[in-house]
Protein backbone atom coordinates (compact mmCIF):
# COMPACT_ATOMS: atom_id res chain seq x y z
CA UNK A 1 0.00 0.00 0.00
CA UNK A 2 1.18 3.08 -1.10
CA UNK A 3 1.17 6.15 1.52
CA UNK A 4 -1.58 7.21 3.84
CA UNK A 5 -0.71 10.11 5.99
CA UNK A 6 -2.94 10.11 9.49
CA UNK A 7 -0.84 13.78 9.88
CA UNK A 8 -3.50 16.65 11.04
CA UNK A 9 -3.60 20.32 11.64
CA UNK A 10 -2.87 21.23 8.00
CA UNK A 11 -6.26 23.57 7.98
CA UNK A 12 -5.54 24.79 11.61
CA UNK A 13 -1.90 25.83 10.72
CA UNK A 14 -2.34 27.79 7.35
CA UNK A 15 -5.36 28.93 9.20
CA UNK A 16 -3.39 30.81 11.91
CA UNK A 17 -0.34 31.98 9.53
CA UNK A 18 -2.76 33.75 7.04
CA UNK A 19 -4.65 35.00 9.42
CA UNK A 20 -7.93 33.26 9.51
CA UNK A 21 -9.34 34.61 5.95
CA UNK A 22 -12.55 33.47 4.65
CA UNK A 23 -12.47 30.07 2.89
CA UNK A 24 -15.98 29.42 1.98
CA UNK A 25 -16.76 30.07 -1.59
CA UNK A 26 -12.62 29.58 -2.32
CA UNK A 27 -11.43 27.16 -4.59
CA UNK A 28 -8.29 25.64 -2.43
CA UNK A 29 -5.60 23.11 -3.86
CA UNK A 30 -4.24 20.79 -1.56
CA UNK A 31 -1.10 19.90 -3.07
CA UNK A 32 0.24 16.56 -1.58
CA UNK A 33 -2.45 16.67 0.41
CA UNK A 34 -2.56 12.62 0.54
CA UNK A 35 -5.76 12.03 1.27
CA UNK A 36 -7.64 15.09 1.95
CA UNK A 37 -5.52 16.15 5.19
CA UNK A 38 -6.99 19.78 5.14
CA UNK A 39 -10.27 18.77 5.53
CA UNK A 40 -10.13 16.59 8.09
CA UNK A 41 -9.64 19.22 10.76
CA UNK A 42 -13.08 19.48 12.09
CA UNK A 43 -12.99 23.25 11.80
CA UNK A 44 -12.08 23.20 8.66
CA UNK A 45 -14.87 25.38 6.35
CA UNK A 46 -13.40 24.54 2.85
CA UNK A 47 -16.49 23.76 0.77
CA UNK A 48 -15.58 19.80 -0.80
CA UNK A 49 -16.77 20.96 -3.79
CA UNK A 50 -14.12 23.65 -4.43
CA UNK A 51 -11.59 21.66 -3.09
CA UNK A 52 -8.83 19.45 -5.32
CA UNK A 53 -6.31 17.72 -4.07
CA UNK A 54 -3.01 16.19 -6.04
CA UNK A 55 -1.07 13.53 -4.75
CA UNK A 56 1.32 10.77 -6.06
CA UNK A 57 0.00 7.80 -3.09
CA UNK A 58 -3.10 6.36 -5.61
CA UNK A 59 -4.28 4.25 -2.54
CA UNK A 60 -4.50 7.97 -0.33
CA UNK A 61 -6.61 9.43 -3.46
CA UNK A 62 -9.00 6.29 -3.53
CA UNK A 63 -9.30 6.94 0.29
CA UNK A 64 -10.20 11.03 -0.06
CA UNK A 65 -12.59 9.65 -3.05
CA UNK A 66 -13.90 7.77 -0.38
CA UNK A 67 -14.22 9.90 2.40
CA UNK A 68 -15.33 13.42 -0.03
CA UNK A 69 -17.24 12.36 -2.72
CA UNK A 70 -17.74 16.18 -3.75
CA UNK A 71 -14.12 16.92 -3.75
CA UNK A 72 -11.55 16.66 -6.71
CA UNK A 73 -9.11 14.10 -6.36
CA UNK A 74 -6.14 13.65 -8.45
CA UNK A 75 -3.59 11.17 -8.62
CA UNK A 76 0.09 12.07 -10.16
CA UNK A 77 2.23 9.15 -10.53
CA UNK A 78 4.82 10.88 -10.93
CA UNK A 79 8.48 9.71 -9.49
CA UNK A 80 9.36 10.74 -5.64
CA UNK A 81 12.43 9.31 -4.38
CA UNK A 82 10.68 8.34 -0.85
CA UNK A 83 6.74 8.11 -1.49
CA UNK A 84 6.40 6.74 -5.39
CA UNK A 85 9.88 5.43 -6.00
CA UNK A 86 8.45 3.50 -9.00
CA UNK A 87 6.65 6.42 -10.37
CA UNK A 88 7.05 7.85 -13.89
CA UNK A 89 10.29 10.57 -13.94
CA UNK A 90 9.33 13.84 -15.36
CA UNK A 91 5.96 13.72 -15.95
CA UNK A 92 4.43 16.89 -16.03
CA UNK A 93 1.78 17.72 -13.83
CA UNK A 94 -2.12 17.13 -14.27
CA UNK A 95 -3.89 20.02 -16.62
CA UNK A 96 -6.75 21.18 -14.01
CA UNK A 97 -7.72 24.44 -15.62
CA UNK A 98 -8.67 26.11 -12.39
CA UNK A 99 -7.50 29.31 -10.64
CA UNK A 100 -6.71 28.89 -6.97
CA UNK A 101 -7.60 31.01 -4.76
CA UNK A 102 -4.94 28.85 -2.36
CA UNK A 103 -2.50 26.40 -2.90
CA UNK A 104 -1.67 24.72 -0.19
CA UNK A 105 1.32 22.03 0.53
CA UNK A 106 2.72 20.39 4.08
CA UNK A 107 6.17 18.30 3.87
CA UNK A 108 6.08 18.43 -0.18
CA UNK A 109 8.76 20.06 -2.14
CA UNK A 110 9.62 22.07 0.53
CA UNK A 111 11.10 18.98 2.28
CA UNK A 112 10.38 16.42 0.41
CA UNK A 113 11.99 16.97 -3.31
CA UNK A 114 15.37 18.20 -4.33
CA UNK A 115 16.15 21.79 -4.48
CA UNK A 116 15.45 22.35 -8.15
CA UNK A 117 12.53 20.65 -7.59
CA UNK A 118 11.51 22.91 -5.24
CA UNK A 119 11.61 25.93 -7.42
CA UNK A 120 10.11 24.93 -10.48
CA UNK A 121 7.02 23.51 -8.54
CA UNK A 122 7.02 26.62 -6.74
CA UNK A 123 7.33 28.86 -9.96
CA UNK A 124 4.59 26.25 -12.31
CA UNK A 125 1.85 26.45 -9.10
CA UNK A 126 2.43 30.15 -8.81
CA UNK A 127 0.91 30.23 -12.38
CA UNK A 128 -2.42 28.60 -11.40
CA UNK A 129 -3.49 30.99 -8.69
CA UNK A 130 -6.30 33.39 -9.17
CA UNK A 131 -4.75 37.24 -9.18
CA UNK A 132 -5.82 37.26 -5.75
CA UNK A 133 -4.43 33.83 -4.46
CA UNK A 134 -1.82 32.98 -2.12
CA UNK A 135 0.63 29.79 -2.46
CA UNK A 136 1.63 28.56 0.94
CA UNK A 137 4.24 26.20 1.60
CA UNK A 138 6.02 24.69 4.91
CA UNK A 139 9.74 24.26 4.80
CA UNK A 140 11.96 23.55 7.79
CA UNK A 141 15.01 25.69 9.22
CA UNK A 142 17.73 23.42 10.19
CA UNK A 143 18.48 25.79 12.98
CA UNK A 144 15.27 26.30 14.47
CA UNK A 145 14.66 25.24 18.15
CA UNK A 146 10.89 24.44 17.71
CA UNK A 147 9.00 25.00 21.36
CA UNK A 148 9.26 23.28 23.94
CA UNK A 149 12.02 21.19 22.28
CA UNK A 150 15.90 21.12 23.20
CA UNK A 151 17.02 20.71 19.85
CA UNK A 152 17.39 22.23 16.22
CA UNK A 153 15.56 20.47 13.88
CA UNK A 154 19.18 19.56 12.40
CA UNK A 155 19.77 17.88 15.37
CA UNK A 156 16.31 16.06 15.46
CA UNK A 157 16.73 14.51 12.18
CA UNK A 158 20.21 13.41 12.05
CA UNK A 159 20.09 12.64 15.47
CA UNK A 160 23.87 10.92 15.99
CA UNK A 161 24.26 12.17 12.47
CA UNK A 162 24.87 15.37 13.65
CA UNK A 163 27.97 14.76 15.68
CA UNK A 164 29.75 13.51 12.41
CA UNK A 165 29.55 17.53 10.69
CA UNK A 166 32.68 19.90 11.76
CA UNK A 167 31.99 22.98 13.33
CA UNK A 168 31.00 25.13 9.76
CA UNK A 169 29.00 22.21 8.64
CA UNK A 170 26.77 22.88 11.48
CA UNK A 171 26.03 26.32 10.72
CA UNK A 172 25.63 25.67 6.77
CA UNK A 173 22.33 27.62 5.36
CA UNK A 174 20.99 24.42 3.80
CA UNK A 175 21.31 20.43 3.82
CA UNK A 176 20.31 16.99 1.74
CA UNK A 177 19.63 14.00 3.91
CA UNK A 178 18.77 10.69 1.68
CA UNK A 179 18.92 7.99 3.74
CA UNK A 180 22.09 7.69 5.80
CA UNK A 181 23.94 10.06 3.68
CA UNK A 182 23.91 14.14 4.62
CA UNK A 183 24.97 16.70 1.79
CA UNK A 184 25.71 20.03 2.95
CA UNK A 185 25.05 23.19 0.85
CA UNK A 186 25.03 20.34 -2.11
CA UNK A 187 22.24 18.31 -4.21
CA UNK A 188 22.22 15.01 -3.13
CA UNK A 189 24.52 13.18 -5.73
CA UNK A 190 25.54 9.12 -6.04
CA UNK A 191 23.11 6.38 -7.33
CA UNK A 192 20.40 5.12 -4.81
CA UNK A 193 18.19 2.18 -5.39
CA UNK A 194 14.54 2.56 -6.40
CA UNK A 195 12.50 0.54 -3.44
CA UNK A 196 10.07 0.97 -1.22
CA UNK A 197 11.84 2.19 2.86
CA UNK A 198 14.18 5.11 1.64
CA UNK A 199 14.20 8.39 3.17
CA UNK A 200 14.81 12.13 1.73
CA UNK A 201 14.50 15.18 3.36
CA UNK A 202 15.71 19.23 2.10
CA UNK A 203 16.33 21.47 5.07
CA UNK A 204 16.87 25.06 4.26
CA UNK A 205 17.32 28.26 6.47
CA UNK A 206 15.18 31.06 6.77
CA UNK A 207 17.66 33.36 5.09
CA UNK A 208 18.48 31.07 1.98
CA UNK A 209 14.67 30.92 1.21
CA UNK A 210 14.57 34.30 1.06
CA UNK A 211 17.47 34.39 -1.03
CA UNK A 212 15.62 31.59 -3.13
CA UNK A 213 12.10 33.47 -3.41
CA UNK A 214 13.12 36.83 -2.91
CA UNK A 215 9.25 37.80 -3.31
CA UNK A 216 7.79 35.40 -0.41
CA UNK A 217 6.80 36.33 2.94
CA UNK A 218 8.24 33.76 5.21
CA UNK A 219 6.66 32.94 8.65
CA UNK A 220 7.80 31.63 11.44
CA UNK A 221 6.27 27.92 12.68
CA UNK A 222 3.09 28.26 14.41
CA UNK A 223 1.39 24.96 16.20
CA UNK A 224 0.20 22.41 15.82
CA UNK A 225 2.99 22.33 13.08
CA UNK A 226 6.03 23.74 15.28
CA UNK A 227 9.01 22.49 13.21
CA UNK A 228 7.69 24.08 9.72
CA UNK A 229 7.84 27.72 8.33
CA UNK A 230 6.13 28.99 5.81
CA UNK A 231 6.76 30.12 2.92
CA UNK A 232 3.94 32.31 1.20
CA UNK A 233 3.82 33.71 -2.25
CA UNK A 234 0.74 35.99 -3.11
CA UNK A 235 -0.51 36.85 -6.11
CA UNK A 236 -0.70 35.26 -9.61
CA UNK A 237 2.87 35.24 -11.40
CA UNK A 238 3.18 35.04 -14.99
CA UNK A 239 6.30 32.90 -15.39
CA UNK A 240 8.48 32.19 -18.57
CA UNK A 241 9.23 28.60 -18.63
CA UNK A 242 11.15 26.34 -16.08
CA UNK A 243 11.83 22.80 -17.02
CA UNK A 244 11.40 19.76 -14.68
CA UNK A 245 12.94 17.59 -17.33
CA UNK A 246 15.93 16.07 -15.75
CA UNK A 247 18.19 13.08 -17.72
CA UNK A 248 20.11 15.30 -19.92
CA UNK A 249 23.76 14.82 -18.61
CA UNK A 250 22.58 10.97 -18.46
CA UNK A 251 21.73 10.67 -22.51
CA UNK A 252 25.03 12.49 -23.93
CA UNK A 253 27.23 10.57 -21.54
CA UNK A 254 25.87 7.42 -23.01
CA UNK A 255 25.54 8.76 -26.27
CA UNK A 256 29.23 10.22 -26.79
CA UNK A 257 30.11 6.65 -24.97
CA UNK A 258 31.30 8.80 -21.40
CA UNK A 259 33.77 11.27 -22.34
CA UNK A 260 36.05 12.99 -20.01
CA UNK A 261 33.80 16.12 -18.70
CA UNK A 262 36.16 17.29 -16.01
CA UNK A 263 38.20 20.64 -17.43
CA UNK A 264 35.87 20.85 -20.43
CA UNK A 265 34.24 24.17 -21.61
CA UNK A 266 30.16 22.87 -22.14
CA UNK A 267 27.42 24.66 -23.62
CA UNK A 268 24.05 24.05 -22.62
CA UNK A 269 22.03 25.49 -25.47
CA UNK A 270 18.18 25.69 -24.13
CA UNK A 271 19.81 24.85 -20.78
CA UNK A 272 16.61 26.06 -18.95
CA UNK A 273 17.57 26.41 -15.17
CA UNK A 274 21.17 24.36 -15.96
CA UNK A 275 19.53 21.04 -16.50
CA UNK A 276 22.70 19.14 -17.71
CA UNK A 277 24.34 19.92 -14.08
CA UNK A 278 20.59 18.59 -12.37
CA UNK A 279 21.44 14.73 -12.81
CA UNK A 280 23.46 13.59 -9.77
CA UNK A 281 26.03 11.91 -11.46
CA UNK A 282 26.91 15.07 -13.82
CA UNK A 283 31.12 15.30 -13.52
CA UNK A 284 31.02 18.74 -15.53
CA UNK A 285 32.42 21.48 -13.48
CA UNK A 286 30.34 24.30 -13.08
CA UNK A 287 32.63 27.33 -13.65
CA UNK A 288 33.15 25.26 -17.01
CA UNK A 289 29.56 25.39 -17.89
CA UNK A 290 27.34 28.10 -19.22
CA UNK A 291 23.55 28.11 -20.35
CA UNK A 292 21.75 29.95 -22.74
CA UNK A 293 17.92 30.15 -22.64
CA UNK A 294 15.35 32.39 -23.74
CA UNK A 295 13.91 31.78 -20.00
CA UNK A 296 14.66 34.90 -18.21
CA UNK A 297 12.92 32.88 -14.95
CA UNK A 298 14.68 29.94 -15.53
CA UNK A 299 17.77 31.45 -15.83
CA UNK A 300 17.31 33.25 -12.62
CA UNK A 301 16.49 29.85 -10.99
CA UNK A 302 19.41 28.24 -12.37
CA UNK A 303 21.96 31.18 -10.99
CA UNK A 304 20.63 30.73 -7.75
CA UNK A 305 20.95 26.85 -7.83
CA UNK A 306 24.48 27.29 -9.44
CA UNK A 307 26.39 30.26 -8.66
CA UNK A 308 29.37 29.60 -10.37
CA UNK A 309 27.72 28.90 -13.56
CA UNK A 310 27.39 31.00 -16.48
CA UNK A 311 23.74 31.29 -17.43
CA UNK A 312 22.92 34.20 -20.50
CA UNK A 313 19.48 35.08 -21.31
CA UNK A 314 18.71 35.55 -24.97
CA UNK A 315 16.03 37.50 -25.55
CA UNK A 316 15.04 35.66 -29.37
CA UNK A 317 12.03 34.87 -30.57
CA UNK A 318 10.21 31.68 -29.88
CA UNK A 319 6.98 30.85 -30.95
CA UNK A 320 6.21 28.36 -27.77
CA UNK A 321 8.61 29.67 -25.33
CA UNK A 322 9.10 33.11 -25.99
CA UNK A 323 6.92 34.61 -28.09
CA UNK A 324 7.30 38.39 -27.62
CA UNK A 325 11.32 38.05 -27.97
CA UNK A 326 13.14 39.86 -30.68
CA UNK A 327 12.83 38.09 -34.42
CA UNK A 328 16.40 37.21 -35.97
CA UNK A 329 18.26 38.50 -32.83
CA UNK A 330 21.79 37.37 -33.29
CA UNK A 331 23.53 34.83 -30.39
CA UNK A 332 25.08 36.69 -27.55
CA UNK A 333 28.74 36.70 -28.27
CA UNK A 334 30.39 34.53 -25.57
CA UNK A 335 34.17 34.73 -26.71
CA UNK A 336 34.75 31.08 -26.06
CA UNK A 337 35.37 27.80 -27.93
CA UNK A 338 33.42 25.00 -26.58
CA UNK A 339 34.22 21.26 -26.34
CA UNK A 340 30.64 20.45 -26.19
CA UNK A 341 27.28 21.99 -27.34
CA UNK A 342 25.06 20.60 -25.86
CA UNK A 343 20.80 20.58 -27.06
CA UNK A 344 17.64 18.40 -25.71
CA UNK A 345 14.57 19.64 -27.61
CA UNK A 346 15.54 22.84 -28.96
CA UNK A 347 16.30 23.86 -32.41
CA UNK A 348 15.78 19.86 -33.31
CA UNK A 349 12.33 20.21 -31.83
CA UNK A 350 11.21 23.52 -31.19
CA UNK A 351 11.91 25.61 -34.06
CA UNK A 352 11.19 25.46 -37.85
CA UNK A 353 13.82 24.04 -40.38
CA UNK A 354 15.40 26.94 -41.68
CA UNK A 355 16.59 28.34 -38.28
CA UNK A 356 17.61 24.97 -37.05
CA UNK A 357 19.88 24.62 -39.55
CA UNK A 358 21.05 28.36 -39.34
CA UNK A 359 21.45 27.69 -35.37
CA UNK A 360 23.39 24.36 -36.40
CA UNK A 361 26.13 26.57 -38.46
CA UNK A 362 26.23 29.22 -35.94
CA UNK A 363 27.10 26.87 -33.20
CA UNK A 364 29.70 24.81 -34.96
CA UNK A 365 31.82 28.32 -35.55
CA UNK A 366 31.26 27.94 -31.39
CA UNK A 367 33.13 24.36 -31.16
CA UNK A 368 36.78 23.93 -30.43
CA UNK A 369 39.14 22.05 -33.32
CA UNK A 370 38.11 19.00 -31.04
CA UNK A 371 34.68 19.88 -30.07
CA UNK A 372 31.56 17.92 -30.53
CA UNK A 373 28.30 19.25 -30.82
CA UNK A 374 25.04 17.19 -29.84
CA UNK A 375 21.01 17.81 -30.01
CA UNK A 376 18.51 15.93 -29.88
CA UNK A 377 15.47 15.58 -32.84
CA UNK A 378 12.51 13.44 -33.16
CA UNK A 379 11.77 10.54 -35.96
CA UNK A 380 8.14 10.57 -36.39
CA UNK A 381 8.20 6.86 -37.67
CA UNK A 382 10.44 6.14 -34.67
CA UNK A 383 8.37 3.71 -31.71
CA UNK A 384 9.96 4.04 -28.31
CA UNK A 385 11.21 0.90 -26.37
CA UNK A 386 7.96 0.11 -23.66
CA UNK A 387 5.82 1.74 -26.98
CA UNK A 388 3.48 0.58 -29.26
CA UNK A 389 2.36 4.54 -31.02
CA UNK A 390 5.10 5.54 -33.11
CA UNK A 391 6.28 9.50 -32.25
CA UNK A 392 4.25 11.10 -34.95
CA UNK A 393 1.24 9.13 -33.61
CA UNK A 394 1.70 10.05 -29.89
CA UNK A 395 2.18 13.77 -30.58
CA UNK A 396 -0.75 13.67 -33.28
CA UNK A 397 -2.95 11.78 -31.06
CA UNK A 398 -6.76 11.52 -32.58
CA UNK A 399 -5.28 14.48 -35.22
CA UNK A 400 -3.04 10.83 -37.05
CA UNK A 401 -6.04 9.36 -38.24
CA UNK A 402 -6.63 13.03 -40.23
CA UNK A 403 -3.66 12.18 -42.42
CA UNK A 404 -4.00 9.70 -45.51
CA UNK A 405 -1.98 6.94 -46.39
CA UNK A 406 0.70 9.09 -48.32
CA UNK A 407 0.92 11.71 -45.33
CA UNK A 408 1.60 9.06 -42.43
CA UNK A 409 4.99 8.27 -44.57
CA UNK A 410 6.58 11.90 -44.67
CA UNK A 411 9.76 13.02 -43.83
CA UNK A 412 9.36 15.67 -42.21
CA UNK A 413 6.33 17.42 -40.27
CA UNK A 414 5.66 20.68 -38.29
CA UNK A 415 3.00 20.76 -35.81
CA UNK A 416 2.08 24.42 -35.17
CA UNK A 417 -0.52 24.32 -32.50
CA UNK A 418 -3.61 21.79 -34.10
CA UNK A 419 -2.23 22.38 -37.59
CA UNK A 420 -0.26 19.29 -39.13
CA UNK A 421 1.96 20.51 -42.19
CA UNK A 422 3.75 18.15 -44.32
CA UNK A 423 6.89 18.31 -45.79
CA UNK A 424 6.04 21.98 -46.35
CA UNK A 425 8.05 25.49 -44.87
CA UNK A 426 4.25 27.09 -46.07
CA UNK A 427 3.22 27.65 -42.26
CA UNK A 428 0.08 30.33 -41.49
CA UNK A 429 0.60 33.36 -39.71
CA UNK A 430 -0.48 32.62 -35.94
CA UNK A 431 -0.96 35.46 -33.27
CA UNK A 432 2.33 35.34 -30.90
CA UNK A 433 0.72 34.64 -27.45
CA UNK A 434 1.73 32.25 -24.58
CA UNK A 435 0.32 28.78 -24.62
CA UNK A 436 1.33 27.85 -28.41
CA UNK A 437 2.65 25.01 -29.00
CA UNK A 438 5.05 24.07 -32.09
CA UNK A 439 6.58 20.53 -32.81
CA UNK A 440 9.20 19.27 -35.55
CA UNK A 441 9.95 15.99 -36.68
CA UNK A 442 12.66 14.48 -39.14
CA UNK A 443 13.35 11.16 -40.38
CA UNK A 444 15.98 9.63 -39.61
CA UNK A 445 17.33 9.72 -43.40
CA UNK A 446 16.16 13.51 -43.58
CA UNK A 447 17.99 14.40 -41.06
CA UNK A 448 20.93 12.48 -42.84
CA UNK A 449 19.99 14.72 -45.47
CA UNK A 450 19.91 18.16 -44.23
CA UNK A 451 23.60 17.94 -42.04
CA UNK A 452 25.10 14.66 -44.19
CA UNK A 453 28.46 15.26 -41.95
CA UNK A 454 26.59 14.55 -38.40
CA UNK A 455 26.58 10.96 -36.82
CA UNK A 456 22.92 10.21 -35.85
CA UNK A 457 22.42 7.81 -32.72
CA UNK A 458 19.40 5.78 -32.01
CA UNK A 459 17.71 7.08 -28.79
CA UNK A 460 18.96 5.85 -25.13
CA UNK A 461 17.81 6.35 -21.85
CA UNK A 462 16.34 8.33 -20.29
CA UNK A 463 14.62 9.81 -23.77
CA UNK A 464 13.60 6.92 -25.55
CA UNK A 465 11.78 8.98 -28.53
CA UNK A 466 14.64 11.34 -29.02
CA UNK A 467 17.37 10.67 -31.78
CA UNK A 468 20.77 12.53 -31.35
CA UNK A 469 22.56 14.63 -34.15
CA UNK A 470 26.54 14.16 -33.53
CA UNK A 471 28.29 17.20 -35.19
CA UNK A 472 32.40 16.80 -34.87
CA UNK A 473 35.00 19.76 -34.82
CA UNK A 474 37.24 19.50 -37.17
CA UNK A 475 40.02 17.64 -35.72
CA UNK A 476 37.36 15.71 -33.61
CA UNK A 477 37.52 11.79 -33.87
Amino acid sequence: MSFISRNMGQFAYFNALLNHPTWEGKTVLDFGGNAGNMLLDPDSTIEHDRYWCIDVSKDAIELGLQRYPQANFVFHDCYNFEFNPFGVRNLPLPELETEFDFILAVSVFGTNTPRAEMLTTAAELSGWLSDDGVLAFTFIDPHHIPVDAELSNLQHFLEDGFDRLDENQKRASWYTIKDDDIWVESDARGQYEDSEGHWFLALYTADYMRFLFPDAEILPPVRPLAKHHCCVIRGKKTTSYVSKVTGHFAYFDAQLARPAWKGKRVLDFGGNIGNTLLDPESTIEHDKYWCIDVSRDALETGRKMFPDAKFIFYDGYDFEFNPTGKRDLPLPELGVQFDYILSVAVFGTNTPKGQMLDLVDRLKRWLSPDGVLAFTFLDPHHVPVGSTATNLQFYLEDGFGRLDERQTHGSWYTIKNDDVYVESDALNTYEDCEGSGFLALYSVDYMKSLLPEAQIMTPVHPFPKSHCCIIRGKNSV
